[in-house]
């Protein structure tokens, strides 16, 4: 039985600041679920997805379910499917990270486990992610390896494995922390062709457009923004 819990939002964004001192935590909403849902991934101690019912004063914890380091969640566009990232170096003894994709129960908040699946090898230490408009991929950002992964989407909003996959090139003024590539985020544009990224190693801010194969890349770099 979920343990519900009643806190104001004050006390939740208190709360959540706190957190962010020890942990990641990336909160999506769903406000077309009834009830209203927000979502929230915690590391640390305790790592894995919480899930509350919103109101305009309150908010109500209704659901929680372990996830292995969430450095990232994404809302599918039919908020029926969640997808969480797994901010890991290995899994199942390969050099990879991996993304969750969990069923939405929009009436009682629960979270279901459709499965769990690997990035492309050597994508290790996972970002950020996204979804695109139409639903139909995701796009993550992948620090170790310095590289990108889309995975396309089916229409029960299980994931394929990784359609797409390049790497970023370049590095940064200061050698120490900036030898190499390190994406950290990534977003899609409203056309769903052209994917906006930020890299840490790089000091940069490219646009990726996406042909129909995955050797059509065309990046549009600026640096010292």
């Amino acid at each position: 039985m979920a343990n519900r819990v009643n806190i104001s939002r004050r006390r939740f964004v208190q709360t959540s600041a706190m957190a962010t001192l020890s942990a990641r935590h990336i909160f999506a909403a769903d406000t077309r679920a009834t009830p209203r849902l927000a979502f929230l991934a915690t590391c640390g101690k305790e790592q894995g997805v919480h899930v509350f019912a919103m109101s305009d004063t309150r908010w109500r914890q209704l659901h929680f379910v372990p996830s292995e380091s969430p450095v990232s969640l994404a809302l599918h566009p039919n908020g029926e499917t969640l997808y969480v990232l797994n901010g890991v170096s290995e899994y199942r003894g390969l050099p990879l990270g991996t993304v969750e994709a969990f069923r939405v129960s929009r009436m009682t908040g629960e979270l279901s486990l459709l499965h769990r699946q690997p990035l492309a090898l050597s994508a290790t230490q996972p970002r950020h992610m996204a979804v695109s408009p139409d639903g139909k991929t995701l796009a993550v950002a992948v620090d170790g390896g310095g590289s990108y992964n889309v995975l396309p989407i089916l229409s029960d909003g299980s994931l394929r494995r990784v359609a797409r996959s390049w790497k970023e090139t370049g590095s940064g003024p200061v050698a120490k922390f900036q030898s190499a590539p390190h994406p950290q985020t990534i977003v899609y544009d409203s056309t769903d062709t052209r994917l906006i990224t930020t890299d840490l190693g790089c000091d940069r801010l490219s646009v990726f457009s996406l042909g129909k194969s995955a050797i059509e890349l065309a990046t549009h770099t600026r640096k010292d923004l």
